[in-house]
């Protein structure tokens, strides 16, 4: 799905914005996107969660761009801070002892999209731990139809391993930091193999969700079809440790059928945040697409030129 000519133009007048204030005490803040006026008034609308401790706008300015495309596409999009995160205030007592403050927030979230423009269904979007929020939330409540997750949950098959072992034998550069470690006063440093370990170490050292335990995800996955909750799975190449082809996912579940409801993307040259315009252009593009093949009704396909997929996927 792309932009046609009348949506272009919204997205190039910058759509129409509100910034908003809900939940209890009004202690929520966040930002409402807005389709076209002429719209008809949405039922399904989508809500953007934190990645991390990233406020609202995103890494690099992802969530705000991302915002603007789907809105352009004709539906109405809220991105907000968690409590704690950005301007919003966090609970002072939560509703129950085992509450995830994070899902009592999207709760919240969707509850005053229903209110202020009559959403009943919603899709949520996550990065990272944000993915892990929006599966979570689509397995607690039945108003998810849809959950588009960026590098969220790996599950090793016998694909992973043999690509693994296979990448790591004929890599020219693993062989070359071999013989660095080995007898490191005949070989140079490679300031960019120095600089890819310091990322690595950065990014195994935060833990920000875990897995769930394979037979508890197929449980929930399972759960999930039967509600014909649709799925767009992405991962990036930051990942490949734990995911490092297409396809991975749907193998590591073989007796859950998921059918039409799962489609799943892996892009090795792309980074965790899609800072580079051409891979977050190829994200906004996807995302497009995913929408009009699962929710035809609600979204406006045609075709978009370059220029206007770039200024969505401006990084400043």
């Amino acid at each position: 799905m792309t932009l046609g000519k009348h949506a272009a133009a919204q997205l190039a007048a910058s759509p129409l914005e509100t910034a908003e204030q809900f939940g209890e005490g009004q202690r929520l803040v966040g930002v409402l996107h807005h389709p076209t006026p002429d719209r008809q008034p949405a039922t399904l609308g989508v809500i953007l969660l934190n990645a991390s401790i990233e406020h609202r706008v995103g890494p690099k300015r992802l969530y705000t761009g991302l915002a603007r495309w789907i809105s352009a596409c004709g539906l109405p999009v809220l991105r907000f801070d968690y409590g704690g995160l950005g301007e919003s205030r966090k609970l002072a007592q939560l509703p129950s002892l085992d509450a995830d403050p994070a899902l009592v927030d999207t709760a919240d979230a969707m509850d005053m999209m229903h209110a202020r423009l009559g959403c009943e269904r919603f899709i949520l979007f996550g990065l990272c731990s944000g993915g892990d929020d929006a599966h979570r939330m689509a397995v607690a409540d039945a108003r998810v139809v849809g959950t588009i997750l960026v590098d969220v949950y790996g599950y090793h098959t016998r694909s992973f391993w043999l690509r693994y072992y296979m990448d790591r034998v004929f890599s020219l550069r693993r062989w070359g930091n071999a013989l660095r470690r080995w007898a490191p006063g005949l070989f140079p440093t490679n300031p960019d193999d120095d600089a890819h370990a310091a990322t690595r170490a950065v990014a195994d050292s935060f833990g920000f969700f875990d897995n769930p335990p394979r037979k508890a995800m197929a449980a929930q996955l399972a759960q999930l079809v039967a509600r014909d909750v649709r799925q767009l799975h992405v991962f990036s190449g930051e990942v490949s440790e734990l995911h490092n082809h297409a396809g991975q996912f749907r193998k590591a579940f073989p007796d859950v059928d998921l059918g039409t409801t799962h489609t799943e993307e892996y892009w090795p040259q792309a980074d965790h945040t899609f800072s580079r315009t051409e891979d977050r252009i190829r994200l906004l593009r996807t995302i497009a697409r995913w929408l009009d093949e699962n929710y035809p009704d609600a979204c406006n396909p045609a075709e978009a030129d370059q220029a206007d997929a770039r200024q969505a996927a401006a990084t400043t």
